[in-house]
Formats: C-alpha cells, structure tokens, sequence
C-alpha cells in the first residue's frame, strides 16, 4: 500500500479549527507586517537623522543597520524539535516548522503574540540606548533582539494559515495578502518616514506603531 504524501498527512492531522471568519483572518494576517514597520522597513532611512544627530562614523552605521539580520537568522535557523535548518529532517508538518522556536509547544497565535510585543518593545528602546554610555553597542543590541523576534514572524503566518483556513484556495489567497501587507509595509515606510523625521523628529517615528 502506497505511504500517504507528507503534505496531506499534514492537512489530515492538523485540519482547519472553526472560528474565525477567512476574510477575518486575511485582514489579520494582512495587517500584522505592519505593526512592525519600523523594524522591517523604517530604520535604514531613519539611520540617515540618527547618524546625523550622534555623528557616527559610516563604519558604526553600517553596523546598525545590520544589526537586524544576526538576530533574524538566529531565531530562522534555532534548533526546534526535530533539528533546525535541515529540511529533510522535519516532521511531516513540512517546512512551516522551520526556526520554530515557540510554535511546537505553545502555537502560532502565542508567537505571533509575542512577535509583535517583543519587536514594540526593543524598537522603542532605541532613544534610550542612544543616550547610553556606549549608543552603539547598546542600539545594536536593541536592534538584533528586534530582529530575533521578527525571525518567528513568517512561521507563525504559516501555522495560523494551516490551523484556520481551507486547504487549497484559501490558504493561497492567504498567502498573496500577507504579501500584499508585506509590500504595503514597506512603501509606507521608506515613503513616510521622512516626512515625519523631518517635520517631528526621528523620535515620532520610532513611537508612533
């Protein structure tokens, strides 16, 4: 007897929950990229009012803004169980458990929950770490915890998708809005965020998600 393909092993255990409308958990999933605009698109044209007002160096501002992607890559490639960064090795839940730190035991709402919290918090920390003995060590710092948190950001999408929604058209057309809020994200934040540097201060943009 043939072994039933991963994939539909995966739909058959974890089937769709009832609860929340699909066009709920669209506007959700779509709008959630947002609340993290300054970390994923904000901070490279924010830099440019930072590095102005501290005088760094272009060495150490090239260091923040890459801050971000030491911490990103951590919690993408953190050993879950089974072993992290292997996509032979996983489970037949597929590729979704990749970096999973959160997601095995706790869920993708919980996740996303703190993705969203932890993210707010570091962000807004940045005016107070460039007022510390050593801004840029501690604005690094702050910046790859953001980016630690962020990195649960795409998994926990894909476990809210495969728990609420529809396999087939559903969860695809789940797929294009996240993308949708994605982009979204970021025109907003390259577009805005000079403006309001420039009319209220850098600071009004690091505060105002």
């Amino acid at each position: 007897e043939p072994e039933p393909e991963p994939g539909k092993m995966a739909a058959e255990a974890a089937p769709p929950r009832s609860g929340p409308s699909a066009m709920t958990m669209y506007s959700l999933l779509a709008a959630q990229p947002l609340t993290n605009w300054v970390t994923r698109g904000a901070i490279a044209p924010l830099m440019q009012f930072i590095v102005a007002e501290m005088g760094f160096s272009a060495a150490q501002k090239a260091l923040l803004l890459g801050a971000f992607y030491p911490g990103y890559l951590v919690t993408q490639c953190a050993p879950p169980p089974p072993p992290a960064c292997a996509p032979a090795a996983l489970t037949p839940r597929g590729a979704q458990d990749s970096g999973r730190l959160l997601h095995p035991k706790y869920g993708g709402k919980v996740a996303l929950t703190i993705n969203m919290l932890g993210t707010g918090i570091f962000t807004a920390l940045i005016p107070l770490t460039l007022r510390s003995s050593a801004p840029v060590l501690w604005t690094w710092i702050a910046l790859t915890i953001s980016g630690m948190f962020q990195g649960s950001l795409i998994p926990a999408h894909q476990d809210m998708k495969r728990h609420w929604l529809p396999v087939g058209a559903g969860r695809a057309v789940a797929n294009r809005i996240i993308g949708i809020g994605l982009t979204v994200n970021f025109i907003l934040a390259t577009s805005l965020t000079p403006v309001l540097a420039t009319k209220w201060g850098w600071r009004s943009v690091i505060l105002l998600p």
